[in-house]
């Protein structure tokens, strides 16, 4: 019965040890290796990821689900002017809303989160795209996301104050 307990143990630790996750999931290839001179500077300096929700209409997962991170100082450029381009609007009409997404910016030191910004981006039927800054909280997530859901997202979030903004830079 030990000999069983004692695989049982090896076989869980192996399991355990393959689903941690990496401290710096960032490729490789993102990560400067220093030779002689100081180190870089980048792991001590201010910095921002920027994480892409969508919320997807009858999905198997939780919603908003993840679909893409921004990391690179250009990427986090291109987006910090796309919303500063961006015109002040009165108000979207409901009916108009194909596509909701969030855009979660974390502000970084020293590879740990010190704040964070949310702001949803509407796609509009009419091809329009709106962005607008939000308090993030628990009831902006839904187990399922449906017609009913949506429309209490939109409820939350609200529809005046939006800025006018093109479609998301690449």
């Amino acid at each position: 019965m030990t000999i069983k307990k004692g695989l049982l143990y090896a076989v869980l630790s192996i399991i355990l040890a393959g689903c941690q996750t990496q401290p710096d999931a960032r490729p490789v290839s993102e990560n400067p290796v220093s030779s002689d001179e100081e180190p870089q500077q980048e792991n001590q300096a201010n910095s921002k990821d920027i994480w892409l929700y969508l919320y997807r209409e009858n999905p198997l997962k939780s919603q908003p689900e993840l679909i893409d991170l921004r990391y690179s100082p250009e990427e986090v450029a291109a987006v910090e002017n796309w919303l500063k381009a961006g015109k002040p609007d009165s108000k979207i009409d409901r009916s108009k809303v194909d596509k909701i997404y969030m855009l979660q910016f974390q502000f970084l030191k020293d590879k740990a989160v010190t704040d964070q910004e949310y702001y949803m981006y509407i796609k509009t039927n009419d091809g329009s795209f709106y962005a607008k800054k939000f308090q993030f909280n628990v009831d902006y997530t839904f187990e399922e996301f449906h017609a009913d859901r949506k429309k209490k997202l939109l409820d939350l979030i609200g529809m005046e104050d939006w800025l006018e903004v093109s479609e998301l830079p690449n």
